[in-house]
């Protein structure tokens, strides 16, 4: 067999035309990235759970993995929770030891006040700046949204830079910003933060966009260089059928925030995750009914495009690496609901000249072939031109495994 090649320092197409058959890999260890199983208590966490990983990767090779540090127990947010984070300067090959990034003043007994928490995050790399971005939901989450009749929630962002001491920096929230963006791009919305159930970002990652898309009139929709961000929306407590999913971009690395219209109420959709086309152009994820795909052509409106089998209902993640025939879809969840078993890695290929954004029939790999104990959530990133990554949970740890990506 012989491997893919993508290029990473532009994920640029190669020499070499694949054939459109199946693509398969080869998986390498299972590794918890820091100790196991976290016992000198990380944060004085001893009795805790760490959920929802997200990892970037900058073009020095310093890939920074976070997700929750769950104090007391898994629950969701307003539980107290901090962003933990691993550091690594191969790429994800290999791992330092976690540690608190984004502290936030938990209280250190139960209950917890609502309003001293982040978790949820979604990561970014920004090579204009060489920095990192994360995203993360704030205050009483979708759980506890409301207080005395008000609304709890919020959306935190931060930066750091890629040394291996850096801090992240400039907490600041956002989420008035982002409602004001989506009035801008659609006034008929109800924005109200004390009767929307909230807004945050879909776990993960997000994408920079590398390709300047115009319109016929030579008009810019979007800039190469944009740091795009997946969200989602709970217009109320309907949670099977209100979830609306749309994004939010950036032409100055997260100093200010333009929304895309949300995505039409009859198909649910939440926890999303974004690649870029061939032609610019963005396909969105979506967990809900047949895990439902979405594809932008103006930026602003989404339309329905296609489905993946068997049906989804958990979060995952997606890359787009490499264009034209050498391109493939890589997109990671678990197909097993009722104990969130077997996270399988589907591979597919661009077809952005016809309807449907990526056909999901290059074949399969299933990395973690057993019960992740009600967890599964992962995030995606490439080591190296031909070997995936995926950081994923399981039993409240975080593993991360990678895959020689073959054909």
């Amino acid at each position: 067999m012989r491997k893919i090649k993508y290029g990473l320092a532009a994920l640029c197409m190669v020499s070499m035309a694949l054939p459109l058959s199946a693509v398969t890999g080869k998986l390498g260890p299972l590794e918890m990235i820091g100790d196991s199983p976290y016992a000198d208590g990380l944060g004085g966490n001893e009795n805790g759970v760490y959920r929802i990983p997200a990892v970037a990767v900058s073009t020095g090779d310093v890939a920074i993995a976070v997700y929750d540090c769950r104090y007391w127990s898994s629950y969701d947010l307003p539980g107290a929770i901090d962003l933990a984070e691993n550091y690594s300067a191969d790429r994800g090959r290999t791992w330092e030891a976690p540690r608190v990034a984004v502290d936030v003043p938990n209280t250190d007994t139960k209950p917890v006040a609502v309003d001293v928490n982040i978790g949820d995050p979604c990561i970014v790399y920004m090579p204009k700046s060489d920095r990192f971005l994360v995203m993360g939901m704030t205050g009483g989450g979708l759980a506890g949204s409301h207080q005395n009749g008000k609304s709890v929630t919020d959306i935190m962002v931060a930066t750091r830079g890629t040394g291996r001491d850096d801090k992240w920096e400039g907490m600041r929230l956002v989420r008035d910003e982002i409602l004001q963006a989506m009035r801008e791009a659609d006034p008929k919305l109800n924005t109200d933060p004390d009767k929307i159930r909230g807004i945050l970002e879909g776990p993960g990652h997000g994408i920079v966009q590398r390709k300047t898309v115009y319109d016929r009139d030579g008009k810019v929709l979007m800039k190469a260089g944009t740091v795009v961000i997946p969200m989602q929306y709970f217009p109320n407590d309907d949670f099977a059928n209100g979830p609306r999913g749309f994004a939010v971009y950036s032409e100055d690395d997260g100093q200010t925030w333009k929304a895309t219209r949300i995505t039409t109420p009859i198909h649910p959709a939440q926890e999303n995750c974004i690649v870029e086309l061939d032609d610019g152009t963005w396909l969105m994820m979506c967990k809900g009914y047949n895990r439902e795909f979405f594809r932008t052509r103006d930026f602003v409106n989404w339309t329905w495009e296609n489905y993946i089998k068997p049906s989804c209902w958990v979060q995952g993640s997606c890359l787009k690496v490499g264009t034209g025939a050498d391109g493939r879809g890589l997109y990671a969840a678990c197909f097993s609901p009722a104990d969130r078993a077997d996270i399988t890695v589907y591979f597919g290929r661009d077809v952005c000249e016809r309807p449907r954004g990526i056909e999901w029939d290059q074949g399969s790999v299933n990395v973690y072939p057993q019960s992740t104990g009600g967890y599964s959530y992962n995030s995606l990133f490439m080591v190296d031109d031909h070997t995936l990554g995926i950081l994923f949970e399981a039993f409240g740890h975080i593993y991360c495994r990678t895959l020689e990506i073959q054909q």
